[in-house]
């Protein structure tokens, strides 16, 4: 008998190689950051202009109430404010008259002298009542001076509003025969602008 021997083929495999631990590497990703821009806003505020007008204000005050035996019905105010700005402009009228039958002396062209204020004062205390009981307007008589012409009176009358020049010279005229203390020539009574 014949044996055959077969050789059974080896395999042989190889080990694997050794294992080594990996080493792991880890790379950031850069990060961009976009630059950034700030602007700035530059704002301009420009005030409309203001005008301040004064209004004259008026103070009234109305009331109305209606009133029945079984109604009554509220009362209704309404206020308005007024109050003037305007200031009264003074108006000052020269003021001359004769007097007839008096005598003019030097001295009454000095207004410090003794005779100017003596007549001044006599002039002033009679007429200032008779113009201040006649016209409402009236404030104040100043004299100015004496001339001579038997002696004429020069004075300037002051009003906070003159009445007209003919209301002026009517006031003398109709009061000078009440006058006893000077005469007064009433044709000779004249009223215009001072200076």
């Amino acid at each position: 008998m014949l044996t055959t021997t077969t050789a059974l083929p080896t395999t042989t495999t190889a080990a694997p190689p050794p294992t080594t631990a990996a080493s792991t590497t880890t790379v950031a990703t850069p990060t961009i950051v976009a630059p950034t821009t700030t602007t700035a806003v530059l704002t301009t505020t420009t005030a409309a202009p203001t005008a301040t007008t004064a209004t004259p204000t008026t103070t009234a005050v109305l009331t109305m109430s209606t009133a029945n035996p079984t109604t009554t019905t509220a009362v209704t105010s309404i206020a308005l404010t007024l109050s003037s700005t305007t200031e009264v402009e003074k108006k000052t009228r020269r003021l001359t008259f004769r007097s007839p039958f008096e005598t003019f002396t030097i001295d009454l062209e000095n207004s410090s002298s003794e005779a100017f204020q003596s007549r001044s004062s006599l002039l002033k205390n009679r007429l200032e009542p008779l113009y201040r009981k006649s016209v409402p307007s009236f404030r104040s008589l100043t004299v100015i001076s004496f001339r001579q012409g038997s002696i004429i009176n020069a004075m300037d009358l002051e009003f906070a509003s003159a009445p007209n020049d003919t209301a002026i010279v009517e006031v003398l005229v109709n009061g000078a025969s009440n006058i006893t203390e000077f005469s007064i020539e009433t044709s000779s009574v004249i009223v215009g602008d001072t200076g």
